[in-house]
């Protein structure tokens, strides 16, 4: 994918030039830090798995506002759920990193990820007979099925939407109404394979989506001889702060911290804006 990638930041700087960009256009790399075009033209691996780092980044320099120098920096968007930590005021990174059976010698901040997202899709497992969520998604397009853009599996956020964790009407303060009636009938029609009603098969959704997350935290922290109760827990990302509660609950988390209304859902572009240049 390297050339692949080379192209298209050459075609991005070249568009940021004909928008006027004032300055260099910069990008974010797995280590945390920022690089220039033509240094990730020359290693297209320093783009390996960087988004979610911007979040780990920003909760970084928030802590540092607010005075909290141990975090867990969740980011839940539609897709994946993404987990870094900080400690003692510093992103944990790694020397190098491993993306399925391949370890690259690329430092980077130590962020692993999920598939539990908003749009993670509830399913029967036909082998177990059991109610299970994700790791499919119903991504941007089409999305959940209460976005009435033609999706018509159930996801964590139609779940949400039939317990009444989202306002339907005031979605996107009312700009975007969602359609409960159809995330009804879909969780309906996944309930009725299970034997369950629609409220049980939204609350079990939610339950299995909040576990992995539960899950995924236990590993980064317990696993690794830290205890989750000497953090304060960051949750961003679109769909973060709707689950936060559950998942900081069954790890006995204090204190959630979620940035303000306007910057939850682009607390990762936050953080790529606070990087620094770094060169490796």
């Amino acid at each position: 994918v390297g050339p692949v990638t080379s192209a298209y930041v050459q075609r991005l700087a070249s568009r940021a030039r004909d928008a006027s960009l004032g300055g260099p256009l910069l990008l974010m790399q797995c280590n945390g830090g920022l690089a220039t075009v033509e240094d990730v033209r020359e290693s297209p691996l320093l783009l390996l798995q960087s988004g979610p780092c911007g979040g780990v980044v920003g909760a970084a320099a928030l802590g540092q506002v607010l005075g909290h120098r141990n975090l867990i920096a969740t980011d839940m968007g539609g897709t994946t759920f993404d987990v870094g930590l900080v400690h003692d005021g510093q992103p944990l990174r790694g020397a190098t990193t491993i993306v399925h059976q391949y370890e690259f010698f690329v430092p980077a901040l130590a962020v692993k990820s999920v598939g539990a997202g908003g749009g993670s899709i509830a399913w029967r497992d036909p082998q177990r007979g059991a109610l299970s969520v994700g790791p499919r998604s119903a991504g941007a397009q089409p999305g959940p099925v209460c976005y009435r853009r033609g999706g018509v599996e159930p996801t964590v956020t139609d779940a949400d939407l039939v317990l009444d964790y989202i306002d339907a009407d005031y979605f996107l303060g009312g700009r975007e109404p969602l359609d409960y009636d159809a995330a009804w009938r879909a969780i309906a029609a996944l309930g009725a394979e299970l034997g369950l009603d629609p409220w049980q098969t939204a609350a079990g959704i939610n339950r299995i989506a909040d576990e992995h997350m539960a899950g995924l935290i236990r590993r980064e922290t317990i696993e690794k001889g830290l205890d989750p109760r000497d953090f304060v827990l960051f949750s961003y990302g679109g769909a973060g702060p709707c689950h936060a509660g559950a998942y900081a609950r069954e790890l006995g988390v204090r204190k959630i911290i979620v940035p303000l209304a306007s910057a939850a859902s682009v607390w990762s572009a936050f953080g790529v804006a606070s990087s620094d240049v770094v060169h490796v």
